[in-house]
């Protein structure tokens, strides 16, 4: 073969895609020529003379220019693709299970996230739940509601991230409250009255506060009250203070939904990312439920304590402590949520007879649709 069907045929003897023959004689002409060996190594030899002789074959040079540089771009990229595999591959098997996730905390994140949106907030209750684990963090989305008759009236989204390090909020701002003050407040039989001048066609959601607290039967007795309300949000105390009237401060009182759902045996590390949603009131309202909800969130809390001042400025250790020592027993009901028609809410606050009362809403009519299982 001549110098430049040789030349012609090194990239293929790269790829050793040449039959034995022709790679034999490749390999014979390496021996003695430079110019194809330096081809080989991706710097074609270039010498003027062989130029002026035409002997330099510029096409071969670039040909192997470029394959050299198409091989490199190829590398460059399958290490990139591994090394984010590898990344990957750290953080579900090593970062998120014993780093982010040592002693349950990061599950105890995505519950807490829910809890104090929820328990914090008369009347609140859990619509939606997202929690996504990413390389070396895990972040958890919480949207809360309440009712007003059967329509669910949004109060946002909180966002929090755990880290190897940390736990905070995701937007940077606190977790409580969301609910903040009511309008409306004053004794129960002014506000009775008031709802008696709305009148009929619309629909109310009223907190009511009791002073003494109401036994936990007592409090289920009003709960299956056969008049068309439901109490959608029970509220238990957290020390011997006597309460002040509406929009305690966010240590004095802990509650939840008494008709939530909540599966004892969901998994919240089960998956990468997962969820819930739909109506948070789907069953028939328990006080008993509501506290056994209580218990279990701040029972959470206290076990993963760095997760309580990362996001409460009002709520502290101590606060949450006392807690769980007066829901130990019968901790006695301080506080209902109650969303029905007006007529019937202010009936509902007659026989209930509590000590102060506030308005969380009222709109037009729209109890047309089952609520808490009734």
């Amino acid at each position: 073969m001549t110098h430049a069907e040789i030349q012609d045929l090194l990239e293929a003897y790269v790829d050793e895609t040449l039959d034995r023959s022709a790679r034999a004689e490749v390999d014979r002409h390496l021996r003695d020529c430079a110019e194809c060996r330096a081809i080989l190594d991706g710097v074609p030899a270039v010498q003027l003379h062989m130029a002026e002789s035409g002997q330099f074959d510029e096409r071969a040079m670039r040909k192997a220019v470029r394959t050299t540089l198409f091989r490199l771009a190829a590398d460059v990229v399958m290490i990139g693709v591994v090394g984010f595999m590898v990344l990957v591959l750290l953080g579900w098997l090593v970062f998120q299970p014993y780093i982010v996730n040592r002693g349950g905390r990061a599950a105890a994140a995505t519950q807490a996230t829910q809890d104090l949106a929820v328990m914090y907030n008369p009347g609140a209750a859990l619509t939606d739940s997202l929690h996504n684990s990413g390389i070396i963090t895990r972040t958890s989305e919480a949207t809360v509601a309440y009712p007003v008759g059967t329509e669910l009236v949004e109060l946002g989204t909180v966002r929090t991230r755990i880290g190897p390090l940390s736990f905070r909020a995701a937007e940077g701002g606190p977790l409580f409250p969301y609910l903040g003050g009511t309008s409306g407040t004053g004794a129960a039989q002014q506000l009775a009255e008031q709802l008696a001048q709305v009148g009929g066609g619309t629909v109310a959601t009223v907190e009511l506060q009791f002073d003494p607290p109401l036994s936990m039967a007592r409090a289920q007795e009003l709960a299956d009250s056969p008049l068309d309300v439901r109490v959608v949000w029970a509220g238990f105390a957290t020390s011997d203070n006597e309460p002040t009237g509406i929009g305690l401060e966010p240590d004095e009182i802990v509650g939840y939904g008494t008709c939530d759902y909540r599966d004892p045996n969901a998994d919240l590390l089960a998956a990468s990312s997962g969820g819930s949603s739909g109506s948070a009131f789907t069953q028939t309202p328990s006080v008993q439920r509501a506290l056994d909800a209580t218990r279990a969130a701040v029972a959470n809390l206290l076990s993963h304590r760095e997760l309580i001042d990362s996001l409460n400025p009002g709520v502290t250790v101590g606060s949450v402590t006392a807690a769980g020592d007066y829901l130990g027993g019968d901790p006695g009901v301080t506080t209902l949520v109650v969303t029905g028609p007006t007529p019937e809410v202010q009936r509902f606050i007659e026989e209930a007879a509590p000590a102060a009362a506030g308005v969380r809403g009222i709109e037009f009519s729209n109890w047309y649709q089952p609520l808490c299982g009734r």
